[in-house]
């Protein structure tokens, strides 16, 4: 699997006052293989009077999402050929 992951800092002053130090970090993920996407996590506020905090996810898979498999790189580049965008085709013989 290859990604690479973003870890934010935490906030310096908390908006909502002393937050648990157990709480997990903000962290965007982007995943490049085998299956490309992109995951946020971070820690809000459940709803409600009790200001508890949450670990929340959000996922994104590009497979999942359109109901295709990505293209690979060559079958990429080889299409765009054949329908005459030159764009990636300039970029890889510099």
């Amino acid at each position: 699997m290859t990604e690479v992951a973003v870890e934010f800092k935490k906030d310096a002053l908390p908006l909502f006052g002393p937050t648990d130090d157990g709480a997990m970090p903000n962290i965007l993920i982007l995943r490049i293989q085998p299956e490309r996407g992109i995951t946020t996590a971070f820690c809000r506020q459940a709803a409600g009077a009790s200001h508890q905090d949450r670990d929340v996810n959000m996922d994104f898979r590009y497979g999942t999402s359109f109901g295709v498999p990505t293209p690979e790189a060559y079958e990429r580049l080889l299409l765009d050929a054949m329908l005459g965008d030159t764009k990636l085709l300039r970029a890889t013989t510099r």
